[in-house]
Order: C-alpha cells, then structure tokens, then sequence
C-alpha cells in the first residue's frame, strides 16, 4: 500500500505563539522500498511519524493530506484511526521503555492489538504474541517478563513484534536502532530488510546516516521542519544540497570533517534547482 503526504504542515501552539514543527513536506512512502527521513534533533522527523498515525497532541495544528491508497486520512475522527492503526499502519517509538506499562508482562502487552482489534481471546492471542516474539529473538521466559526486566535490546525487538502483530502494510520506525549492541543493531536492521521484500512501506526515522546509506532505498533530509534534499540513500554522502553535505561531514567517522558551518536552508528540487532564496517557496 502506498502512502502519500501531501504538503504537511504543523504547528505547535505555546500560549499565544505558534512553532511550525512541518513546513509543506511532500514525501511519498512505496511499498517494497525503505526510505529513511534523516535530520538533527529537532527538525520535526518524529513529529512527522506521529502524524501519519494521527497521534498529534492536542496542541498541535495539521494542514494538508495524508493519502493511504486513494484514502484521505489526515482528518479521520479517533476512532476512525483507531481501525487503521496497527492493522493497516504501525509505529516503533523511541524510548522503548516507557512505551510499555511497566506492570503488565511483555506478552500480554504485545498480544493487546490481536484481542482488541481482532477480537481474539487472551490465551490464543498471547500464543500468537509468543511465536511472533521468539522470531524476534525473543525466549518464552523473556517474553513473559516485565518491562524493566528487559535490556534496551530486548525491549526493541518486543516493540518491533508489537508493531508487527496484525502485519500492518505500512510501517513507521522512529529511531530502531538507537543506543542498541552491533549484534542487535544488525538483527533489527535484517528484519527491517526482509520486510521491504514482503512489499512492506517503510519510513525510516534515523540520525544513523551509515544506517540509511546501508538499509534504504531512498533518503529524505529534514531541516526546521523542511525536506532540503530528497536523494538515493547510497548517495547520502555524496549529496548535492549543502545542508545534507554539512550533515555527513558532522556524522562520525574516520575521515569525518566535522563542520557543520555556513549551511544554507534552500531547498534542493530534484532537478537539482532551487526555488528561490532562503528556501522560500516559488
């Protein structure tokens, strides 16, 4: 299923001021192909995951279209969205832990999607639950403890198995790497690469730059909200836009020259242009 966004804005409201987190990004989401949103702390790619699963605080304002097939659903009423979500569309949080109630078992936390959206009973669902989270690597007793019993590692693959349950057609993964071992780093990464073979829609939240070179299709770079550059992942080193440039010089390594000075905010077309001065639109 493919997913297109259409000129997404939002903005934030504090008191009496607004603070546009998204400025009229347009980023379309292929099934089978991984694209990975990349950008500094900041520069609204969190936001932009929570608002393609309409989990937008109540502060927050949102313009434009997010299309899922020929579906609008950028204005769906909660309980609307809540028929799409996980079924049809899923997310991997940042910060696993405290995505779980800390005094509920791993298990029955990720067969809560089954009993709730499928109808399944507690014990036929947990089943499923357990199968699915011993591929992700995953023991029976591990599966059956709690949150905080749990290494950052394993609360990862317990979030992905969460997510993956009832085999959603889109999949949105903020961060699914971060802080994690290199052996996990790779397990997660081959699960994520699999699933683009089973024609899944993948949209890759990472500040790993080498992540999404090595594990996307295609790479967009957000900057205060904007895409500066929309690029193929493998050419993420070797950009054309200097913001995207600045970026792979600030990303560690060993001849990184880390300089992230002097960068302009114009957005880059893919004819290579750009619109007009100080990335304002034509």
């Amino acid at each position: 299923m493919k997913l297109d966004i259409k000129n997404l804005t939002v903005c934030y409201k504090t008191g009496p001021h607004l603070l546009m987190a998204l400025d009229r990004v347009r980023l379309t989401l292929e099934p089978g192909r991984i694209t990975a949103l990349v950008g500094e702390s900041g520069s609204g790619k969190t936001t932009l995951g929570k608002a393609l699963m309409g989990l937008l605080p109540d502060n927050a304002a949102m313009d434009g279209q997010i299309l899922l097939g020929d579906a609008d659903i950028s204005r769906l009423k909660e309980e609307e969205m809540n028929s799409l979500r996980w079924s049809r569309t899923a997310m991997v949080f940042q910060n696993g832990p405290s995505h779980f109630n800390p005094v509920l078992c791993l298990a029955d936390q990720v067969a809560e999607p089954l009993i709730h959206c499928r109808g399944l009973a507690p014990d036929p669902a947990r089943d499923l639950a357990l199968d699915l989270m011993g591929e992700m690597g995953l023991t029976p007793d591990q599966a059956r403890r709690f949150p905080h019993e749990l290494s950052g590692g394993q609360i990862q693959r317990a979030l992905l198995a969460m997510a993956l349950i009832l085999d959603p057609e889109i999949l949105i993964l903020d961060e699914p790497t971060a802080a994690l071992d290199a052996m996990t780093k790779q397990f997660i990464s081959e699960v994520i690469q699999n699933l683009s073979l089973r024609q899944k829609s993948i949209l890759l939240i990472t500040h790993d730059l080498d992540l999404a070179r090595n594990l996307a299709d295609d790479a967009a770079v957000l900057y205060l909200g904007r895409i500066m550059e929309y690029l193929p992942a493998r050419d993420l080193f070797h950009p054309k836009h200097p913001y995207t440039l600045g970026l792979a010089r600030s990303f560690p390594g060993m001849e990184a020259v880390r300089d992230l000075g002097g960068i302009r905010g114009g957005r880059l077309l893919p004819d290579g242009s750009h619109p007009s001065p100080g990335g304002l639109p034509p």
